[in-house]
């Protein structure tokens, strides 16, 4: 349990870095949050000793954990806020395009939801049929500058059938899976929702790096389960 200034403090770490993709110095928080350089620093290694940050370098700032990114999406990430009403119009509208042949349907509405998030996005039909879009949007994020993580997702990507056919049965509601728990990189955060319509039962899946806008991804994916179930 974090007081309410270590969940202030994480809260603006947390945000900034996913916005700015730098470590987080304690004198940025110092300008932002009229806190002193000694309060922050206290806080800050009080931080990374419960495990949600770490510094990456000797001499650089902080950044989340993935222990830091699944407390913020617990205890930041308001489930109940709707998706923006422009971004809700280009979902509605990509789903309505070709409502009667629903493969077209989804992949209109995969091609949506990557464009919004800037992620990848996957739909896979009762574990048969399964369509991505969306790849280079992770390749183009700073992250995967790592040749190896970039040869892991050529990997996946060859074996992703494989991958949807076995955590099928076991997705259920909404769901996030971030670093280790996340069955198709343990370097990236994956929102899962499984859907059923009168084309069957399927599964929609967004896929980003860890540091992703979780309120964001969470009200998409949200919002466009209920579009697909209704």
């Amino acid at each position: 349990m974090l007081t309410n200034r270590q969940n202030q403090i994480f809260k603006e770490i947390v945000e900034n870095y996913v916005s700015n993709v730098q470590p987080i110095s304690s004198k940025l928080l110092t300008d932002s949050l009229n806190v002193s350089s000694a309060t922050i620093r206290n806080e800050m290694s009080a931080l990374e000793d419960k495990g949600l940050i770490f510094q990456p370098h000797t001499s650089a700032g902080r950044v989340p954990t993935a222990a830091g990114y699944k407390y913020y999406f617990d205890n930041f990430v308001d489930k109940e806020k709707l998706l923006n009403k422009h971004d809700q119009q280009l979902v509605e509208a990509a789903w309505q395009k070709n409502k009667h042949d629903y493969n077209q349907s989804f992949k209109n509405l995969a091609k949506v939801l990557a464009d919004i998030s800037q992620h990848a996005v996957l739909v896979g039909f009762s574990e048969k049929y399964f369509y991505y879009t969306g790849l280079a949007n992770l390749f183009n994020q700073p992250e995967f500058t790592a040749v190896d993580l970039v040869r892991a997702m050529g990997y996946l990507v060859d074996h992703l059938d494989e991958v949807v056919s076995k955590i099928f049965p076991y997705i259920e509601d909404l769901s996030v899976k971030i670093g280790e728990e996340n069955p198709f990189s343990n370097e990236c955060s994956v929102f899962l929702t499984k859907f059923s319509n009168p084309a069957g039962e399927g599964l929609l899946g967004i896929l980003g790096p860890m540091r992703m806008d979780y309120q964001q991804n969470y009200s998409l994916i949200n919002y466009s389960r209920n579009l697909i179930n209704k």
